[in-house]
C-alpha cells in the first residue's frame, strides 16, 4: 500500500465522522480511531509503514478537520442511515442547503445514496440551517449529525 493510498483514508476517517476504522490488505493491518476530530494512526504493521506515518506531512493531512470542528447551536438533523451524502441533486447544480439558509419542515437538505438508492432527507422543523457537518460524497454513518437548524 502507497503512503499516498494512506493518507487519503486517514483523510477519508477524518472527515466521515466514523469513531474506528480497520483495514487488512497485504500482510499489515491498519486500525485509526477518530475521537477527536483528527484520526490518529494507532496500529500498523510492518514497521516501515509506521515509520512513513510518523512523518510531518502526514500530521499536515489531518489537521484541518480539527480546525473545522467547533461547536454549534440548534437541533442536529441525524443521517437515519447508513450511505453517501450528497448536498445536491447531481454534481453540477447547486447544494439544496447552505448556512444562513431558512428552511421549513418537509424541505430538502440532502441525500443519502446506500444500495444504488437515493433517499431524500428533509427538515423535521422550520428554521435556519447553523452549520453543514457533513462533506458532499463523505460515507456517513447512522446517527451522524449532518446539519443543524436553529
Amino acid at each position: 500500500m502507497q503512503i499516498k493510498e494512506i493518507r487519503e483514508m486517514v483523510r477519508l476517517v477524518s472527515q466521515s465522522g466514523l469513531s474506528v476504522f480497520e483495514m487488512e490488505n497485504d500482510g499489515f493491518r491498519i486500525r485509526m480511531e477518530n475521537n477527536t476530530g483528527t484520526a490518529a494512526v494507532v496500529e500498523t504493521a510492518p514497521a516501515a509503514v509506521a515509520q512513513m506515518l510518523e512523518t510531518d506531512s502526514f500530521e499536515r493531512v489531518a489537521q484541518p478537520v480539527a480546525e473545522q470542528v467547533a461547536p454549534v447551536s440548534g437541533t442536529p438533523v441525524k443521517a437515519p442511515l447508513v450511505g453517501v451524502f450528497y448536498a445536491s441533486p447531481s454534481p453540477d447544480q447547486d447544494a439544496y442547503v447552505k448556512v444562513g439558509d431558512g428552511v421549513k419542515k418537509g424541505d430538502i437538505l440532502c441525500i443519502i445514496e446506500a444500495m444504488k438508492v437515493m433517499n431524500e432527507i428533509t427538515a423535521e422543523k422550520d428554521g435556519v440551517i447553523t452549520a453543514v457537518l457533513a462533506e458532499n460524497e463523505a460515507l456517513v454513518e447512522y446517527g451522524q449529525d449532518l446539519f443543524m437548524i436553529g
